[in-house]
């Protein structure tokens, strides 16, 4: 794999291909959180990671009080101090139940913390741009965002990142938000690659629906849920994460439990 550049803020890059880290429902401080975190390290020791993808639920259980609150240290700070890599984050319904702008804040004081605004599009030259909503307070707003922003992309990929899933296996959440999921059926469906989501706790690929990949990545330390017996192509009441490599050709995606085993594997051509 060509040798990758590390995030530079708002300098272009030229990148050849990714290695990108999603994760979601994180910021427990439980054991699991540790043992992932410490996956994901080991992992990006012998490979280069560029970025990881925090899906949201970043800090249990109600966010932060305060850009000082000692919750981004412990529950961020500490336990992925030894991945060099930015950390693109996604807010989470547990997020938005603390201070809100702190989020934004606290990225002039973390060099890992990427948070600009509570949606936002970030490009790594024409092979990728990750587009990174609100699905907390997913609007009409959002999506004329997310069609204007596409007509400014050129690049090769598009990867949505986002809390809530739109379809999921999950006992807890299967059957939930129905208007939420439509919207961002609507702003979502025929437009992108991938959508990556957290919110079920669990591992998911459902498959190619409505012309886009659906991912969850919720294991990131939070108590596992119930999946119900399915069809999709591969689900897991697991901790863990999904590593995916990008080229201009593939999106090759890994799903990995805290212990670092390989659970399942699935590739997507251009």
């Amino acid at each position: 794999m060509a040798h990758r550049s590390k995030d530079k803020g708002d300098i272009p890059e030229n990148y050849e291909s990714l290695l990108l880290v999603a994760l979601g429902d994180t910021g427990t401080g439980s054991q699991k959180q540790l043992d992932v975190a410490s996956s994901i390290t080991d992992t990006c020791k012998y490979r280069t990671c560029d970025a990881v993808i925090l899906l949201g639920d970043v800090i249990y259980d109600k966010g932060v009080e305060s850009v000082a609150d000692a919750k981004f240290t412990n529950l961020f700070e500490i336990p992925y101090k030894d991945i060099d890599a930015p950390f693109y984050i996604a807010m989470g319904n547990h997020d938005y139940l603390g201070c809100k702008e702190c989020y934004i804040t606290y990225g002039n004081l973390s060099t890992k913390w990427k948070f600009p605004n509570y949606y936002y599009r970030k490009s790594f030259s024409d092979l990728l741009d990750l587009f990174v909503i609100d699905s907390e307070n997913f609007n009409q707003e959002q999506i004329a965002w997310i069609d204007n922003e596409i007509k400014k992309s050129s690049s090769t990929w598009k990867i949505v990142a986002g809390h809530h899933p739109i379809y999921t296996n999950s006992k807890a959440y299967i059957d939930k938000y129905p208007d939420k999921k439509s919207l961002l059926q609507e702003a979502i469906c025929g437009k992108f690659d991938l959508y990556l989501a957290g919110h079920s706790h669990d591992l998911e690929h459902l498959g190619l629906i409505c012309g886009v990949e659906h991912v969850v990545s919720g294991g990131g330390g939070a108590e596992v849920y119930e999946i119900l017996p399915n069809n999709s192509p591969f689900s897991s009441e697991s901790h863990g994460y999904v590593l995916i490599e990008v080229d201009k050709d593939s999106l090759i995606l890994d799903f990995y439990n805290e212990k670092g085993t390989k659970l399942y594997s699935f590739t997507k051509e251009k």
